[in-house]
């Protein structure tokens, strides 16, 4: 086999792959910002002091801004990124079809306009996926300014109150180094750059902890919500150890006495924004990889044309055998990926209790029949 056919056909097989991938991870860039839709908004008019009560307007506007960009990726990027998985998909089923073709054909041409073909479809990826990767990084950049925002504002009112910036500091860090433990427990679950998102999931959007405001309770649900895998490895035993982590940071805060009550609910709501810019930053990043996989493809299925064009007709021959048996391995995987990725991703249920805790959420899930617990 000719080294560029070679490359062509494992960075083919390969691809496929990336894409689902890719794909799955979006999934987790959803919980988070479906979080952010659901938070309630807070009412600062019953709280004593009133230099923090001036901070309604500006706690507003910084969620409502967060709330703009969180529906921006829902209702824009996400769906360009579904679609990119549906186009994926009917280029292998075109692939597949195309292998058919050449099976009983022996004209050296037909292969050569069947690696043209590819090389253009290839082509037209690259720039499909560059401009979902340039979408999503706009969104990382959206998402960290809010992160930001919310926590210059929990810095202005911690000092209003004269809090402690080094306790205010230690909660930001040990909110951030939770949410990352429950991040690693939903990618051993089955969520990764190396696995493949399949069967049934539920999202579920609760609350991290009610926080006291002028003497109302207020759910957190920003960095309360949670992806819940069923048909992976993992299934009961991840969801309980899921909810424990909920259960960590609820208990985080609730020791969090010395800090004001606004303070605490905008640094919760900080650490949930630097989450989900990690989130969406590693979907940038898969894109990426993925449009260099995609150029690095059509390259060879060019290079691949050329040889076969300038190969006699006993060489070509065998080439076509090795592209059809290759074809034949890789391509029933490769469709079954995409078609569990996309249909995981459409048909995805949301479990939305914004004034419930999310632990206790997950444990109620758990003990639904087997859609999740399985």
């Amino acid at each position: 086999m000719s080294d560029a056919l070679a490359v062509a056909l494992e960075k083919q097989e390969k691809v496929g792959g990336e894409v689902a991938a890719q794909g799955s991870l979006t999934a987790l860039v959803q919980t988070h910002a479906l979080s952010i839709m659901q938070q309630p908004k807070p009412d600062f008019s019953r709280i004593d002091n009133e230099k923090v009560r001036s901070f309604q307007g500006t706690v507003q506007r910084t969620l409502n801004k967060s709330a703009e960009n969180a529906g921006k990726y829902l209702w824009t990027v996400q769906p360009e990124s579904i679609a990119l998985l549906a186009k994926v998909e009917n280029y292998f089923v075109t692939l597949g079809a195309l292998s058919e073709s050449l099976k009983d054909e022996r004209d050296p041409d037909a292969m050569v306009q069947t690696l043209r073909f590819l090389r253009e479809q290839a082509g037209e990826f690259t720039d499909e996926t560059r401009k979902v990767a340039s979408s999503t990084d706009r969104m990382v950049s959206a998402f960290s300014d809010d992160k930001r925002s919310f926590t210059e504002c929990a810095v202005e009112i911690n000092a209003l109150v004269s809090g402690e910036s080094g306790i205010l500091g230690d909660l930001q860090r040990d909110l951030e180094n939770v949410n990352s433990k429950i991040t690693a427990a939903t990618i051993g679950a089955g969520v990764s750059g190396g696995a493949i998102l399949a069967g049934a999931a539920c999202i579920v959007i609760g609350c991290c902890t009610s926080i006291f405001t002028g003497g109302l309770a207020l759910g957190v649900a920003i960095g309360g919500g949670v992806l819940l895998l069923g048909g992976i490895g993992g299934g009961i035993g991840s969801g309980i150890a899921l909810a424990n982590l909920y259960d960590e940071k609820k208990e985080l805060l609730a020791k969090q006495e010395r800090l004001e009550s606004g303070v605490k609910l905008l640094t919760t709501c900080s650490a949930g924004l630097a989450d989900l810019g990690t989130q969406a930053g590693e979907v940038a990043t898969a894109l990426q990889n993925t449009t260099n996989s995609w150029t690095l493809l059509k390259e060879s299925l060019n290079s691949a044309a050329d040889n076969i064009e300038k190969a006699g007709r006993t060489q070509s021959d065998f080439l076509r055998k090795s592209f059809l048996r290759t074809i034949d391995k890789s391509l029933p995987r490769n469709l079954e990926q995409l078609r569990n990725t996309r249909n995981a991703l459409i048909g995805m249920k949301t479990v939305s209790q914004p004034n419930t805790h999310t632990g206790d959420l997950i444990r109620f899930e758990l003990q639904k029949p087997p859609r999740l617990a399985r």
